[in-house]
């Protein structure tokens, strides 16, 4: 959850609310061929899930007059040094769906530990984040300002009038849905040449694949 909110209305200027939930699970299957020869190999899954703020209900924006914008949230209005009404990214949704398939091996020799492992993971994303669903709308004191003269002109008092000097409109139809892999390959030998004295020595592969649409 957020902090408190500095008005009890949908108008709250204050941080969202923040959900988050977690959810892993992982199985492992160890299989000794011989005292010196090991092959572990395991699979997890896990989903992480943020859901902030909510979409709000009938139509708040068409209650206060303002037609023609998104119906699920309370418009943003920056009324300069004023406290602002409304929030940016009054709703958003990330969910991130990883599998992770780890494979290795161990092959003890003499004085030498040989080693080889394979991991290769996947990671779906699904997000959605609106940052002004039903409008921003900036106000200023230049509107309502004396020409020529300064310190004249009061934001709020273009608030009043129904004159924003900017005003902008976020549209997201779908959310966003992305796709990326991650494929890692070590060989390694520890070689024990003396008591207190280990040497090891390893190549190692990684290939990530740049984050690709899902669909």
């Amino acid at each position: 959850m957020g902090a408190a909110p500095l008005f009890p209305s949908a108008a709250n200027p204050g941080p969202v609310d923040r959900r988050y939930s977690e959810r892993r699970a992982r199985i492992q299957d160890i299989y000794s061929a011989s005292a010196n020869l090991v092959n572990s190999f395991s699979a997890s899954a896990g989903l992480v899930a943020w859901n902030n703020g909510q979409q709000l209900t009938g139509n708040p924006a068409s209650a206060i007059g303002l037609g023609g914008v998104g119906v699920s949230a309370y418009p943003y209005f920056q009324l300069g040094a004023y406290l602002p009404m409304g929030q940016t990214f009054p709703h958003s949704t990330t969910r991130t769906d990883g599998f992770n398939f780890v494979d290795s091996l161990s092959d003890h020799c003499g004085k030498h530990q040989l080693g080889a492992d394979l991991r290769h993971s996947r990671y779906y994303v699904d997000d959605y984040a609106s940052a002004y669903p039903a409008g921003a709308f900036t106000f200023s004191s230049g509107i309502t300002s004396l020409p020529g003269i300064d310190d004249t002109g009061l934001a709020f008092a273009s608030f009043m009038l129904g004159m924003p000097g900017t005003a902008q409109l976020t549209t997201i139809a779908a959310p966003s849905y992305f796709l990326r892999t991650e494929t890692a390959l070590s060989l390694h030998d520890q070689y024990q040449a003396r008591p207190n004295l280990t040497i090891r020595i390893g190549v190692y592969l990684t290939r990530t694949t740049p984050r690709t649409e899902r669909y």
